[in-house]
């Protein structure tokens, strides 16, 4: 598998970023003989960009992680996978009552990326990051191609470009989360069956190639299953052999997905957050609208924000519509198919779940931008261009690239999970805001608590898991303003053993 998509996809466009030329029995006539010299020109200086970019970026890396505890579970899963433990076997007590948490596992692939680092490095986030870096330049690369096939090759170097700097994903390098790698892997799929549509999907290889590729975006996250729209459209849009191989590789694609869900399991936590509800839609897009001015184009100011996002999702819209009136291609099903699972995802509307959609929203501003005549386009552009630039720079200022002080940067952090490592026995269960973190870093078992309407019902909790210690830190309200207060309301059922700074561990007797 891996030496067709290497064969069919990517070194074809390796050869023609190097300027090798597949032979041909006739010599190309002039104005195809200028297109591929400007392509090659494209893809040199787009090439310089990614190297200047990963140089930025890898000598920028900030010392230690923030406090979301998503990326222990990950490093958590490929420790396990670089020592032959079962990948579950994470020490992470998974609640029911809160599955926004997340499930009792994650999807394997992007611990499998991290599991050489940890067997080599051990726990070394500043290696981990690297890695995710040099995944981000690929996942550049692959959208600037996969654009490439849309619009001309300078086009595709300068939307790249723009979203290569833009200081949201300058901020997201240090999380070692699936966020970048799920972009690289949505990105090959796209690419991978661009290659099958461009040759008419008479080649079976291609077509299993992109039923592997759509396999893995939805292995690294669920949502890629939204790429499984795509091989169906396929499938009914061709006729005869075509239509053969298309269903083909979609079918193999949801044997896949039905076998992974039956070995690893784990998305039933997922189907319980995603509900149709309207308040919950309307909720989600203004929030993902804010996310989209404040963070990805570094905007502060809510009306000039929202001004310029509205025409940037005017243009974008009215991109996506002249690519409708022309055909439904499986860019367009992507597209809708993945917004409609983020905007029913009604639990968690964090921004960085938008990744895969900005570069669809750049394919669709340049295709509307081309649609312009000459003189508006220029106009439109270098504004949209100024704008840009001055809301990255305005957002690179007040960026910190100073060590982050929390969670594995906490020195307080550290010691108490050091004291919970070498005094409490190896079996015991704690309860935390932060479960999967203090599971890691302890190997300790841990779950975390809900808030119920009455102290019973968490201490039935706190016994349904045979929970015996409970860790609070001060800076998380919850654990301030609640379960800090239930502990001290029923002090003779706990008592405190241990403190450092905002660190409080009790014992529940």
């Amino acid at each position: 598998v891996v030496y067709t998509v290497i064969r069919n996809v990517l070194l074809p466009h390796l050869r023609r970023a190097m300027g090798i030329l597949p032979f041909q029995s006739s010599l190309p006539s002039e104005p195809i003989a200028a297109l591929r010299k400007r392509a090659a020109l494209a893809r040199l200086f787009f090439g310089c960009f990614l190297v200047l970019l990963g140089a930025f970026y890898l000598t920028h890396l900030r010392e230690g992680h923030v406090w979301g505890d998503d990326f222990a579970m990950y490093i958590a899963q490929a420790k396990n996978i670089a020592l032959g433990h079962p990948l579950a076997d994470t020490g992470y007590i998974f609640n029911p009552h809160r599955p926004v948490l997340g499930p009792s596992a994650y999807p394997p692939v992007f611990p499998l990326l991290l599991s050489p680092v940890y067997r080599i490095w051990g726990l070394n986030l500043a290696i981990m990051k690297t890695e995710i870096v040099l995944i981000f330049l690929l996942a550049l690369f692959l959208a600037f191609e996969l654009i490439s096939v849309s619009l001309t090759h300078a086009y595709s170097a300068v939307l790249v470009a723009i979203l290569g700097c833009s200081p949201y994903f300058y901020e997201i390098k240090d999380n070692v989360t699936s966020d970048l790698p799920f972009l690289c892997f949505v990105m090959l799929s796209l690419l991978v069956l661009s290659r099958c549509e461009i040759q008419g999907w008479r080649s079976v290889p291609l077509a299993l190639s992109a039923s592997i590729c759509v396999y893995l975006s939805f292995a690294t996250r669920t949502a890629g299953v939204s790429l499984l729209a795509c091989l169906i459209l396929s499938s009914i849009q061709q006729r005869g052999a075509s239509a053969r191989n298309a269903a083909i590789s979609a079918l193999s694609a949801m044997t896949l997905m039905a076998i992974h869900s039956a070995v690893f399991g784990g998305n039933g936590s997922y189907l319980a957050q995603v509900h149709i509800s309207l308040y919950g839609v309307v909720q989600n897009g203004i929030v993902y609208g804010w996310s989209l001015y404040r963070y990805v184009l570094g905007i502060r100011n809510a009306v000039v924000g929202g001004a310029f996002l509205l025409l940037l999702g005017a243009l974008g819209s009215a991109g996506i519509v002249h690519r409708l009136r022309i055909r439904v291609s499986y860019l367009e099903v992507f597209t809708v198919s993945y917004a409609l699972i983020i905007l029913l995802w009604t639990s968690e509307n964090d921004g960085r779940l938008l990744v895969p959609l900005l570069p669809m929203w750049l394919l669709y501003i340049g295709v509307a931008l081309r649609q312009l005549q000459f003189s508006h386009k220029r106009a439109v552009c270098g504004m949209i261009v100024v704008c840009v630039g001055v809301a990255f720079v305005s957002r690179y200022s007040r960026i910190s690239d100073g060590p982050i002080r929390e969670g594995l940067g906490d020195a307080s952090f550290v010691r108490t999970c050091e004291y919970i490592r070498s005094s409490t026995p190896k079996d015991s269960v704690l309860v935390f805001s932060k479960p999967r973190l203090l599971a890691l870093v302890t190997e300790r078992k841990a779950s975390t608590y809900d808030t119920p309407h009455n102290d019973g019902e968490l201490w039935e909790e706190f016994t349904s898991i045979r929970a015996r210690y409970v860790l609070v830190n001060r800076q998380f309200a919850d654990d301030r303003e609640y379960l800090e207060p239930l502990i001290l309301r029923n002090a003779a059922h706990a008592h405190e053993i241990f403190a450092e700074a905002q660190y409080h561990l009790y014992e529940i007797l």
